[in-house]
C-alpha cells in the first residue's frame, strides 16, 4: 500500500506541474534570483556547496505538496468533499503531505497524522484517488454544478466510504 499512496501523490504532482499558481514568483524573476545566487557561490573550493545549493534552488520556488493540495481544495464544495474524502479537507491535505513525507524520507519519528499502514492508509489512498478523479473530470469540462449535484444526490459513494471510515476509526 505504501507504493499506492506514493504513486497517487506523484500523479497529483505531475498533474500540478506547469499549472498556474504553483510557484511563488514568476519563472523569469526566480531565474534572475537563482542565477545571482549561483554566481555569488561560484568558487573552486565550493564545489560541494555549489551542488547542494543548486539542488535546493531547483525546488525553492515550488509550493509544497500540502500547499498545492490546499490550493486545489480551496473552492471545493464541502458536501462534495465529504462524499469523496474520508475526512475533512484540511485533515486530508495534512495527512497526504505528512504520510508522503514519512514514506519518502522515513524519519525516525513520524508525525501524529501519518497514516502508514492498514485501513487508515487504504482510506487515504482511496480519498486521493477520488480527489484526482474529481480534478480530471472537472478539467475535462464537466460543469461544477453538474458534478457537485451528481455527487451530492447519490449517497452510494458516501455510504460505502462512511462504512470504511467507521470501521477504520473503530480499529484505532
Amino acid at each position: 500500500m505504501d507504493i499506492g499512496l506514493l504513486i497517487r501523490v506523484q500523479a497529483f504532482e505531475a498533474w500540478m506541474q506547469g499549472r498556474p499558481n504553483t510557484t511563488y514568483i514568476s519563472k523569469a524573476a526566480y531565474r534572475k534570483i537563482r542565477n545571482k545566487m549561483l554566481e555569488a557561490a561560484e568558487h573552486p573550493d565550493n564545489e560541494l556547496f555549489l551542488q547542494s545549493l543548486m539542488n535546493s534552488l531547483n525546488f525553492a520556488n515550488q509550493k509544497s505538496l500540502g500547499e498545492k493540495l490546499k490550493d486545489e481544495t480551496e473552492d471545493m464544495n464541502e458536501v462534495v468533499a465529504s462524499r469523496i474524502l474520508c475526512m475533512d479537507i484540511d485533515e486530508f491535505c495534512s495527512q497526504v503531505a505528512s504520510t508522503r513525507n514519512y514514506m519518502a524520507h522515513r524519519p525516525k519519528k513520524a508525525a501524529k497524522n501519518v497514516r502508514n499502514s492498514g485501513k487508515p492508509l487504504y482510506d487515504l489512498c482511496d480519498s486521493l484517488e477520488w480527489f484526482m478523479w474529481y480534478l480530471v473530470v472537472s478539467e475535462l469540462g464537466v460543469p461544477e454544478s453538474v458534478l457537485n449535484n451528481t455527487l451530492t444526490k447519490h449517497n452510494r459513494i458516501s455510504a460505502n466510504r462512511r462504512g470504511r471510515v467507521e470501521s477504520s476509526t473503530e480499529a484505532n
